[in-house]
Formats: C-alpha cells, sequence, structure tokens
C-alpha cells in the first residue's frame, strides 16, 4: 500500500503536565490519512482503533518519545467496499500482521519523523503534526 502522506493529529492532551510518560488520549487524537487516487483526487481515511505512549517534558516543551500501535482493521474510509479491500491480503492483510506500529525517532518544526511497520517491512517516515502550543522543537 503506498501511503504518500499519512497525517498524525494528537493533542496529547494531559490533565497535569509533568516531566512523565502518558498515554495517548485517544479520545482526543485521531490517526489520519490520504492517498491520491489516479492524480485525480484523493481517498481520505481514518484508523479508529489505536493506543500509544509518549514520554513528555514539561520543563523543556520536548516530546522526548513516542510510541504506537494501531489495529490494521480499524480502517475506515467510509466506503465499505473500500475498507475490504484494504483490509485484504494485497494490501494490509489485516488477518496476517492485524496491527501496524509507529516509533517517533525525530521532532522538527511542525513534522515528525518515525519508524512505521506496516505488514512486518519497516520504513523511516516524515508526518505533519498538530501542535496545540504545547511542545517545543528540541
Amino acid at each position: 500500500m503506498n501511503l504518500k502522506k499519512i497525517v498524525l493529529a494528537s493533542s496529547l492532551l494531559v490533565s497535569v503536565l509533568t516531566a512523565g510518560n502518558y498515554d495517548v488520549d485517544a479520545s482526543h487524537s485521531n490517526i489520519a490519512f490520504k492517498v491520491k487516487h489516479l492524480m485525480l483526487s484523493s481517498a481520505k481515511g481514518v484508523f479508529d482503533n489505536f493506543n500509544g505512549k509518549f514520554e513528555y517534558d514539561e520543563k523543556s516543551g520536548v516530546l522526548k518519545s513516542l510510541n504506537g500501535n494501531i489495529l490494521a482493521s480499524s480502517i475506515n474510509t467510509n466506503h465499505e467496499d473500500r475498507d475490504k479491500h484494504l483490509k485484504a491480503e494485497d494490501m494490509l492483510d489485516t488477518k496476517k500482521f492485524p496491527k501496524i506500529f509507529f516509533k517517533l525517532t525525530k521532532v522538527q518544526e511542525g513534522t515528525v519523523y518515525g519508524d512505521i511497520t506496516i505488514k512486518g517491512i519497516t520504513k523511516n517516515i516524515k508526518l505533519n503534526y498538530e501542535n496545540n502550543g504545547h511542545l517545543k522543537d528540541p
């Protein structure tokens, strides 16, 4: 599956911001993607089921680490037939590879870099992220 652009928008809200480890607040976060279709339009979608942990240093305002898991079968493009095809063996193969993994490697000026593992293959990718003002670039 050629995902040219994945947008990771996570507000990473916590009730009390102190240096430490936290769970991603899935009710205030999302994992969305957009893929060009025939160079004429884009197909958009989300993954409805995911979790993650992150380390945030309140003193410096720096996101130190982020690791996440996505339930591949939770893909949702609001098109039932397309979702069924994306879950199939020739695409995500969600029966054999039920999870997609992400590990942050670097944060830099509105961009997150990390290793993503899909179908057992790991690649370094670049993602846009939405910063609500709590994070500073290291």
